[in-house]
């Protein structure tokens, strides 16, 4: 079973007051085009509250160098040293702030395990199909 690559970032969360939460990035082999994210857990209330995302790792690649995403989550640099995370859901809207550096590192990470290209020989398509047509009934 290939090894599940993550990482832990720390992210201010624009509101009222900045606010700071834990976004843990996973990211699969075995689902090579995806990241996942778990995004909450208020550091100073021990974790509670988080929401996950799947998104493409190539959103977050491409979100590293100019403004990308058009759904539900976007991407984009901010200055030198952050990227901005843009999360739309039907019961809100949340913008956080992460260092660039750290994405970047995690990202070079799961293009080590999974080269750019490559994603496609990695899925395994008959599970992939089973799994899509049991949601859509």
């Amino acid at each position: 079973m290939p090894q599940i690559i993550e990482t832990v970032v720390e992210a201010s969360v624009a509101g009222p007051e900045l606010r700071s939460v834990r976004i843990r990035f996973r990211y699969y082999p075995d689902d090579p085009f995806a990241l996942h994210l778990d995004v909450g857990g208020d550091a100073r209330r021990g974790g509670h509250g988080t929401v996950a995302w799947i998104a493409a790792r190539e959103l977050f690649t491409a979100g590293l160098r100019a403004p990308a995403g058009l759904g539900d989550l976007r991407v984009r640099p901010c200055g030198a040293d952050l990227a901005l995370l843009e999360f739309h859901s039907p019961s809100g809207h949340a913008v956080a702030l992460i260092s660039s550096q750290e994405l970047c590192s995690f990202l070079a990470r799961t293009f080590e395990a999974v080269p750019a290209g490559t994603e496609q020989e990695r899925v395994r398509w008959p599970g992939t199909v089973a799994s899509l047509l049991r949601q859509s009934t």
